[in-house]
């Protein structure tokens, strides 16, 4: 009796031990959650040194001997790439892809549920993920789902428990709430990249722009202003070839201003020198609809024509003045990398400060003309009035003179005023 109730204390104080042990490796490992989880709010780092914190964090958090991390491939295949390794080996992995719905990752990923394997050996989802050469060997796993925004973003794993121990539910729900916020902070610092990103290309962008405006100011004459635009446009876009023309006559043709990378053999069918037609292809759209185009894929385009010899992708602007199309830029690539969506927002923006500038050229051609067909009309009549008073004084002297006969005091003043008037009209 003595012995059996030692044995019930016996049990009390155990039972009680461990608990106590499991409380304070718990609470640890709370303590650590919320330091990581403030770090991971309050520090900015890039993406990569981001995910390397997530990952040590993560084996810290659970006392493992490895952890690694995989995010879903840009593409949209659905695979995984490898990114993080802590621990262990596995470093020549570090890129490589595990296919979509493969492997124990691949299930994770695709159900988005944690899964636990405490002996590797005898489940055959356990495919070495991380590796199975070397002097590490995986024993067990715990595999949590990235999750934000309701969507599996990539998977974390944290390998062998230090104390041989396995892991379990609770284990799960812990890492799992780590990795919630973990995947918040992962989105988050990729949108900041991708926002610091395209505002330094704005910046730029803007500071493209201000030079260009500087260059298109300095000049007045159209065909300049067009060459500036389109070598602008060419050096920003990366596009192989362009050309600007102003929109005239009736039907409409396109009148060459400047023109980049074409060869008289890439001329449009119909061109006649530097006048080409409008009629057909990608322009006859624009024409018609007044809006920037883009081709990303000329091949697929029903109304591409063929120009640039071997052209893969075409940018397509209409260069507005007044609400009316003055002009047209058009930019084509024979090159792998096509031209994109944001090409096509600066070449729109360059085009809008390039049909300022050349509508002040325009502006300014027609102001020139008009002073210099004034200056020729009233040179013709100066020249016209000239002779008919040289004779209108000349009369008026030989009559002063007596020559025709006497001549009275008051016919005197007649002709006074008449020879006078005849000379200021001279003289203006």
């Amino acid at each position: 009796k003595i012995f059996g109730d030692i044995g019930a204390l016996a049990a009390t104080s155990l039972d009680k031990a461990r608990l106590f042990a499991e409380t304070e490796v718990r609470a640890r490992q709370l303590a650590v959650l919320n330091d990581i989880s403030q770090r991971l709010v309050a520090t900015e780092l890039n993406v990569e040194r981001l995910l390397e914190l997530i990952t040590s964090s993560a084996v810290d958090i659970l006392a493992g001997e490895a952890g690694s991390l995989f995010l879903m491939a840009e593409d949209g295949s659905g695979d995984l790439e490898f990114k993080v390794v802590v621990g262990g080996s596995g470093k020549e992995l570090l890129g490589s892809r595990v296919p979509a719905g493969r492997g124990l990752v691949g299930e994770v990923a695709k159900k988005g549920k944690p899964a636990i394997v405490n002996d590797t050996r005898q489940d055959p989802r356990f495919q070495g993920e991380v590796t199975k050469t070397g002097q590490f060997r995986t024993s067990s796993i715990l595999a949590v789902p990235l999750m934000a925004k309701n969507k599996v973003i990539g998977v974390l794993e944290v390998l062998n428990r230090k104390d041989g121990g396995v892991y379990t539910e609770e284990d799960t729900a812990l890492l799992s709430t780590f990795a919630g916020q973990a995947a918040v902070a992962i989105e988050n610092a990729r949108l900041f990249e991708v926002t610091d990103i395209q505002l330094g290309k704005r910046i730029q962008e803007l500071e493209a722009l201000e030079r260009i405006d500087v260059e298109l100011n300095r000049t007045l004459d159209l065909k300049k202003v067009a060459e500036i635009a389109l070598r602008w446009a060419i050096a920003q876009t990366g596009a192989t070839a362009g050309v600007i023309g102003q929109v005239v006559g009736e039907p409409s043709v396109l009148q060459i201003l400047g023109i980049y990378g074409y060869r008289e053999s890439d001329y449009p069918e119909g061109a006649e020198g530097k006048i080409w037609p409008l009629d057909k292809g990608i322009v006859s759209r624009v024409i018609r609809t007044r809006q920037p185009d883009l081709a990303t894929d000329t091949a697929i385009d029903p109304n591409y024509v063929p120009s640039l010899s071997g052209a893969k992708s075409q940018i397509t602007i209409p260069m507005m003045s007044g609400g009316e199309l003055g002009a047209l830029m058009v930019l084509e690539s024979d090159k792998k990398e096509r031209l994109t969506l944001l090409d096509q927002q600066f070449a729109q923006r360059l085009a809008e400060h390039a049909s300022v500038a050349m509508e002040n050229a325009r502006l300014t051609s027609e102001l020139n003309r008009t002073l210099e067909s004034k200056s020729e009309f009233m040179g013709f009549a100066a020249h016209e009035l000239k002779q008919p008073l040289a004779s209108v004084r000349g009369y008026a002297d030989l009559l002063m003179s007596g020559m025709s006969g006497d001549v009275s005091d008051q016919q005197k003043n007649f002709l006074g005023v008449i020879r006078s008037n005849a000379q200021r009209m001279q003289t203006i």
